[in-house]
Order: C-alpha cells, then sequence, then structure tokens
C-alpha cells in the first residue's frame, strides 16, 4: 500500500511537471501548406498537380508555418529548408521527420528573410521548391475601445479588464485604432517591464479623449514575448495581453519571467511530494506500533 501510494505521488507530480515544462504550441498556424511529394515528379498542391519545382511558398518573418506532408509514391521523404544550397539537410536548417506513403505534419516557425529553396533530403534535386520570407511582416489591424472603468474591448459592447489578447509577430505593421468609450484622457502602451510606467523605450499611442474620440497607431513589435499593454493614466484598469511571436531576446524580461515561474512551481510541486511522502511514512509507522 506505501509504495503504491509513494507511486502515485510520484506519477500525479511527474504529470503536473510535463504541464509546466513543456513549450507552448502556437494557437494556430499563419499559413498552413498541403504538399504531397514524389521522388520521380517533385512537390505539389495536389496528387495530380506535381512538378519540379513546386509551388513557391510565401509567408512572413515570424509567421507559424504548418506543412501537411504526404508521400505521393512508396519511397522515403523529407522535407527542409537549404539555407546554403548546398543540397544537405543541416542541423540548424528546419526540417520535418521522414515520411513513406503516409502523412506527416510539420511546424516551424520562419526566421530567416529571403529566398530559399526547399527540398527533400533523400530527393535533392528532384524535389525542389521555392520558400520565400518576406521582411517587414504582414499588416495586422486591431480595434480597441478604451474606458476608464472597465478597461479595453473590440467594441463599446465588450470591454473588459483585462482586454482582448492581441496575436502579433516580430517584425509585423501593425496598426492600433484606439477609440475613447468615456470622458478620461486615455493612451495605450506596451509595458515591457511590467511596471506601470509608460517609460522613453515602450512603444506607445498618441492621447485621446472623449466618446468617440479616436487615435491610429502603428508600430513594428521587435520583442518577441508575452507583454501587458496598458492605459499611462489608468495602467491597473485598462490592460491587457500582447502575445508577440518570433524568437525571443536572450536573456529578456519574458524568458525571465518564464524560467522563473517554472522554477518556482517545479519547487512548489517538490516540496509538496517530499511532504506528501513524509507524511504518509510516518502514518505507516504509527499504524504498525500501534499494533
Amino acid at each position: 500500500m506505501r509504495g503504491e501510494t509513494v507511486l502515485g505521488l510520484f506519477v500525479v507530480a511527474a504529470a503536473v511537471m510535463s504541464l509546466v515544462v513543456a513549450p507552448p504550441r502556437a494557437s494556430a498556424a499563419d499559413w498552413s501548406f498541403t504538399l504531397y511529394g514524389d521522388a520521380a515528379d517533385g512537390w505539389g498542391p495536389t496528387s495530380d498537380n506535381i512538378t519540379n519545382p513546386g509551388p513557391r511558398l510565401v509567408v512572413f518573418l515570424g509567421d507559424v508555418v504548418n506543412l501537411t506532408l504526404i508521400g505521393n509514391d512508396s519511397a522515403l521523404h523529407n522535407w527542409f529548408i537549404d539555407y546554403d544550397n548546398d543540397t544537405i539537410d543541416d542541423p540548424e536548417e528546419p526540417d520535418s521527420d521522414d515520411f513513406q506513403g503516409t502523412t506527416r505534419f510539420f511546424e516551424f516557425t520562419a526566421a530567416r528573410v529571403g529566398t530559399w529553396t526547399y527540398r527533400c533530403r533523400i530527393h535533392p534535386t528532384t524535389m525542389t521548391g521555392v520558400f520565400e520570407v518576406r521582411a517587414g511582416g504582414r499588416p495586422r489591424a486591431f480595434t480597441l475601445v478604451g474606458d476608464a472603468a472597465d478597461g479595453w474591448g473590440p467594441d463599446a459592447r465588450n470591454v473588459t479588464n483585462p482586454g482582448p489578447v492581441l496575436v502579433m509577430n516580430v517584425g509585423d505593421n501593425v496598426t492600433l485604432t484606439l477609440i475613447g468609450n468615456d470622458s478620461a484622457l486615455h493612451n495605450w502602451f506596451i509595458d515591457y517591464d511590467n511596471d506601470t510606467i509608460d517609460d522613453p523605450e515602450e512603444p506607445d499611442s498618441d492621447d485621446f479623449q472623449g466618446v468617440g474620440d479616436t487615435v491610429t497607431f502603428t508600430f513594428v513589435p521587435d520583442q518577441a514575448g508575452t507583454w501587458t499593454y496598458r492605459c499611462r493614466i489608468h495602467p491597473t484598469t485598462m490592460t491587457g495581453l500582447l502575445v508577440v511571436r518570433g524568437t525571443p531576446t536572450d536573456g529578456g524580461p519574458s524568458g525571465f519571467r518564464i524560467d522563473l515561474i517554472q522554477a518556482i512551481l517545479l519547487a512548489t510541486i517538490a516540496f509538496v511530494l517530499l511532504f506528501a511522502a513524509g507524511y504518509h511514512l510516518r502514518a505507516v509507522r504509527a499504524h504498525r506500533r500501534s499494533k
């Protein structure tokens, strides 16, 4: 009984820790492509339209790309971006697992601007195509209605605190339309250091005031991570989350917060596990002495 209980505690703890340390998946891919692969004919969007080179795939820097790769013959295949064009699947080049007569799903983030060749590592000359990553990011537009008492919302009927989560990529061209929903003065800024102060290096809009008063603010996010956006005049009642996908800055605030939170959670789980195991052992010993 004692062994089963302790084992059960370890199983529960392991399950919880796997949830804590597992990297989050993107909520949705920015671009999804289907490619049928054939050793003799190349790549194609359908099984009856396979050519070499295959279809040109165009995305923006920081986009999450999801590929559905389907074997169209009995040969072994994979898919990779040949950055140095040497026909070899090098370690730093995004590459899928192998597939053979089956379907393989592969997701990655477009991290290098340029025009590249994608290939199959087993058939690098007969299965090729162009993969283009454009700079500047895709245009993204959001509308936020601001209210000192209620927060932010996509329209005047859905204003909450925190407001809606805004998702974008590093390098995107972002346009915010900010609209007042009360008579108070407002602005909008990204609070990178989470100190509730609109610091000079943090992107911020012009002020706006009055019901229907509108400000248009454009910016290009350059720091990947999960940040809080605020109004500088009402920094606690007007907040929301800004998710910027891309390559996190080494040692940046976002990475530090994630590492710290994980460490605290893991330490707490370990403490609870040890305490529960010790309590159980003491109970077993007391039960034996009472016999």
